[in-house]
């Protein structure tokens, strides 16, 4: 048993009890209101509430091919880094395929990385071949 018990008031954040709980090496919080226990706070109340609302963050968008597509090529105009002249992408059932020449490894990534933050985008096949500016004459 502990003698000096760590808790907090009903008006404690879910950040609030987190903290408490990493700083204190506790699973658990008790919330007092008024010197009366009102309620307790465990971990696993805490982990629930987080998939909760990691579930909530991302709705299935329904959006048409075209949209999508129209979207990731706006977003990639966008980009001074990215190799749009040497892109090409389609857009199948939500799904982009993209296929073209990237000057680095890291190019590669990030495109794919930029398609699947476009809303409705199911799934990306990654088909750009790597070929380094001095190889591809890209200056």
């Amino acid at each position: 048993m502990v003698r000096d018990v760590a808790t907090l008031g009903p008006d404690a954040t879910v950040g609030d009890i987190a903290d408490l709980m990493r700083r204190r090496s506790i699973k658990r919080v008790p919330i007092v209101e008024k010197g009366k226990l009102v309620g307790i706070v465990g971990r696993a109340d805490i982990v629930r509430l987080v998939a909760m609302r990691a579930g909530s963050r991302s709705p299935a968008v329904s959006r048409s091919d075209r949209e999508i597509q129209n979207d990731l090529f706006a977003r990639l105009d966008n980009e001074p880094w990215a190799p749009r002249q040497f892109l090409s992408l389609d857009v199948k059932d939500g799904v982009v395929e993209l296929s073209g020449i990237a000057t680095s490894a890291a190019e590669k990534k990030a495109v794919a990385v930029l398609a699947r933050k476009v809303a409705g985008v199911k799934g990306v096949v990654n088909g750009v071949k790597v070929m380094p500016a001095q190889i591809s004459g890209v200056v």
